[in-house]
């Protein structure tokens, strides 16, 4: 049904460039332009198709993956230029010989910090807080994440609970920001470790990046990730950062340089981490003032005037 609906709208539309995101609508879309491009005389549009992270990454069972590739493989052949977000995502696109490499093109994620209107600490700790007031006078670790099993809060959840029982440490609040299909297993995970006055999942938020000034760690606890926003506005909140390598990151911050990199599913190295950024605040402002600087490298207007170099000329004579 999907199909037929693009092969609709294509007849209909006749544009001159189809853009596409996610492996399913990379598929379908490329696949639907083909399927036009059979007829005679036919002027297929050209297909660019940006990806945030192969798909065939992400943790579900190898036989999915594997189809999950064969999908990026396949369709492919029908596709004029593939954008990815990061120097990783272009090396497997090469390694797993998805398309030759002169069809890849990476253009980093970009932000104007200049454009989030920060809360001020006090409101957005009086607009988060809720039925836990008290909990915001504490030291606040938090994140920005959909409660996806990629994103990894599980591990955030295990070393809360054992950051929380190390002795002489400062009372610290850990808060996420985000919804998702995981919440239930979370919730159970929050009070099997009796720390429901100090984890909250206070769910989606309107928008959430808003929020970043009351806390005084970030922490991206992800199993998998493409080139995640949330660092960059994280970055512009310049407040001191701990993520795991995984995806891209590495490439937007050096670990003890512009934050703290660990392995992903390692709760007592996460734990280790955080405990020396709150017993040692100035160790946490040096970084994230470095971040704030490393910053400027992911601008928005990069990202736009090479993303319009593709875009503009791809009309066909």
């Amino acid at each position: 049904m999907a199909l037929l609906s693009i092969l609709s709208i294509l007849r209909k539309e006749k544009p001159n460039v189809l853009f596409l995101q996610s492996t399913k609508a990379g598929f379908l879309g490329s696949l639907a332009a083909s399927i036009l491009n059979l007829k005679p005389n036919a002027q297929n549009p050209k297909i660019i198709y940006r990806i945030g992270g192969w798909s065939f990454n992400d943790p579900r069972s190898p036989l999915a993956n594997k189809i999950l590739l064969w999908m990026e493989k396949i369709s492919a052949r029908w596709k004029d230029v593939i954008i990815v977000n990061s120097e990783l995502d272009r090396q497997i696109a090469i390694s797993q010989k998805i398309i030759p490499e002169n069809k890849i093109v990476k253009i980093y994620n970009g932000i104007d910090p200049n454009s989030i209107n920060f809360l001020p600490e006090e409101e957005a700790a009086s607009k988060l807080s809720g039925s836990n007031p008290d909990s915001f006078e504490h030291i606040v670790i938090g994140t920005i994440a959909n409660l996806y099993a990629t994103k990894g809060i599980e591990y955030l959840i295990e070393s809360a609970n054992i950051l929380t029982k190390t002795r002489n440490l400062k009372p610290v609040t850990f808060v996420v920001i985000g919804e998702g299909r995981e919440r239930p297993k979370l919730e159970a995970l929050v009070k099997k470790y009796n720390l429901e006055n100090n984890f909250l999942l206070v769910g989606r938020i309107s928008n959430a990046r808003q929020y970043l000034k009351v806390f005084d760690i970030f922490v991206l606890p992800s199993v998998k990730e493409g080139f995640p926003w949330a660092l960059l506005e994280a970055m512009s909140a310049e407040i001191p950062i701990i993520a795991t390598d995984v995806g891209a990151i590495s490439e937007i911050i050096g670990s003890k340089k512009e934050g703290i990199l660990i392995p992903p599913k390692d709760a007592k190295t996460l734990a280790d981490a955080m405990k020396y950024l709150v017993e040692n605040p100035d160790q946490g402002r040096r970084l994230a003032k470095n971040a704030k600087e490393k910053l400027k490298k992911f601008n928005i207007e990069k990202m736009l005037s090479e993303s319009e170099a593709i875009l503009l000329p791809a009309h066909r004579e």
